[in-house]
């Protein structure tokens, strides 16, 4: 994308100048807004249990005790082997949780891996394992290079991330959306890129 006073020119992976629609992002002030708090930390802080609860009602049945995901996945979890999980920063943390409650329940080896260290270190990745990828705004650069290579190994790909219009999202087979707020006052909406 170039910006200049005159407006934006929008360039797709070849180069090639592309329209896109204007999308005027929902977001209001309620949801940036500190609230009574001196810094938003503290907000975001308080809400974590209301968030997480949110984001578990959309992907586990609780009349039935079992994940019932909103998607069908381009993949069976009983062919799935081995399972890596990159973030970066206190996304890693998540990953760790995300570990012990898939080798307590499904019985699968993890691995979690700081997205710098797993793209440099070239992990490797067997064709059919699963790779997920954690990134609160879906655009963390270590961890959407670390997607990429797994994705060139011919891992299966799902991300977990807070914008689903990410370019982590994008780029990943499937998108598990958490239902957190935006990350910062200046939430930037994006689009697909043209085909």
């Amino acid at each position: 994308m170039v910006l200049t006073h005159k407006g934006a020119t929008i360039y797709d992976k070849n180069n090639a100048i592309v329209q896109r629609e204007a999308v005027k992002h929902s977001a209001s002030t309620s949801l940036v807004d500190k609230a009574n708090y001196a810094t938003s930390w503290p907000r975001k802080i308080h809400e974590q249990p209301e968030v997480v609860g949110h984001t578990l009602a959309r992907y586990v049945d609780m009349a039935s005790d079992r994940v019932a995901l909103p998607l069908t996945l381009p993949f069976d979890f009983k062919d799935i082997q081995r399972i890596s999980i990159t973030a970066c920063g206190t996304a890693s943390y998540a990953g760790y949780v995300a570990k012990y409650w898939f080798e307590r329940f499904a019985r699968v080896p993890v691995e979690v891996d700081v997205a710098s260290e797993f793209r440099y270190r070239e992990a490797p990745l067997r064709k059919g394992d699963l790779a997920i990828f954690i990134s609160q705004s879906g655009e963390t650069a270590d961890t959407l290079a670390a997607l990429r290579y797994a994705k060139g190994e011919g891992a299966h790909t799902v991300s977990v991330v807070n914008v689903p219009t990410s370019t982590i999202a994008r780029e990943s087979e499937t998108v598990l959306q958490t239902l957190a707020a935006p990350k910062s006052a200046s939430p930037r909406p994006r689009r697909s890129p043209a085909s």
